[in-house]
């Protein structure tokens, strides 16, 4: 079913697909609707997969992630409904806690002030510079993935110069493969002219005017030699750009334009629906991609301080909160009725594994 789909996302969700359908068929039979599963049975399955078969909180959330993008595309809207159900996300996340295997550390955002920081303090930037700077600044504005603008294996380099549309007050690129494009029908990503040396449409029109191959089917984005511009050049720019910030240039890829960017529109105050369209994602995973920044935690800080000073941040429905936690055990009951709002059970994993 999902070799119909694009290569990319082929390749990108095959794996994950093939390890949660045959966790179904071995729970529920051979033939059993992937997609037709109810919420309990998807807790079956990650139970299964996590105790039995002994896969890494990883390899399951990305085997359902890779389930839930693929229903979402072929418009099945039972699954998504049966994935959105609370309890499966609160299993996953009490797997993530009991997982031993050892996690990959968390990938640190690459900001706007880090590329201008690190551009302003080279004294004579050579042409290899200034042109990664002006890709970052394309990956970090747009919330592309690598393998949408730059040279990646094992797609080669999928942006041509035939994709660049200058429009005037904006520039227009054209992703012909992207992960989330399923059936490969193309998405536009918008940059408009706000004028000023971080603008990315001032960027981009440099990198199309400095161009060595000014053929169509050339790469957008090339090394002065006419060379497509490739992963492990942009990723060692990046880790240059960190180490400038004082970051661990460890923590820092490709992939932290695109963490970088989505943090930056979630500290803007852009809303998530935005961020997600903006960022091409089919699932809620672009929520992983949120970094609170310091200004926002000093924020955080100073709200909770202010609290003090504010009897109504104090209450719990009608109550104080010291009334509301003066007794020392008190039914779910009770605690809904001072909550103003029904308490559910806790919910036990046993409940929910298939016998």
């Amino acid at each position: 079913m999902v070799m119909a789909f694009a290569d990319t996302t082929v390749d990108s969700y095959t794996t994950g697909l093939a390890t949660f359908s045959a966790a179904i068929e071995h729970l529920y039979g051979a033939g059993t609707d992937v997609f037709g599963v109810s919420a309990v049975a998807l807790i079956a399955v990650a139970t299964y997969l996590f105790t039995d078969v002994g896969k890494s909180h990883g390899s399951i959330a990305g085997a359902f992630t890779a389930a839930k993008s693929v229903a979402a595309t072929l418009g099945r809207q039972d699954a998504l409904a049966a994935m959105g159900d609370a309890r499966v996300p609160l299993l996953l996340k009490g797997i993530h806690r009991a997982d031993k295997v050892r996690k990959r550390p968390e990938r640190l955002p690459v900001t706007m002030w880090m590329i201008s920081a690190f551009f302003s303090s080279i004294e004579a930037p050579s042409a290899a510079d200034i042109t990664l700077t002006g890709v970052a600044v394309v990956g970090l504005t747009g919330l592309l993935r690598a393998s949408e603008y730059v040279k990646k294996a094992p797609y080669g380099c999928t942006l041509r110069r035939r994709h660049y549309a200058d429009l005037g007050d904006r520039v227009v690129l054209r992703l012909v493969r992207s992960k989330t494009d399923t059936f490969e029908e193309s998405v536009d990503v918008v940059y408009f002219a706000v004028g000023g040396q971080w603008c990315p449409v001032r960027w981009l029109r440099l990198l199309w005017a400095s161009a060595p191959d000014r053929s169509l089917d050339a790469p957008l984005l090339q090394t002065k030699h006419g060379q497509a511009i490739t992963y492990a050049q942009l990723q060692a720019f990046l880790k240059r750009v960190s180490k400038a910030a004082g970051v661990d240039s460890g923590r820092v890829s490709t992939h932290s334009l695109r963490i970088g960017g989505a943090t930056t529109l979630f500290e803007l105050g852009v809303s998530a629906d935005i961020v997600k369209k903006r960022g091409r994602w089919i699932s809620e995973c672009y929520q992983r991609y949120q970094r609170i920044s310091d200004a926002t935690l000093k924020r955080i800080a100073r709200a909770f301080a202010e609290t003090a000073e504010s009897r109504s941040h104090g209450m719990v429905g009608s109550q104080t909160i010291a009334e509301a936690c003066s007794t020392s055990s008190v039914t779910l009951d009770a605690c809904s009725t001072r909550l103003g709002r029904k308490i559910r059970a806790p919910l036990k994993l046993a409940d929910f594994v298939r016998e």
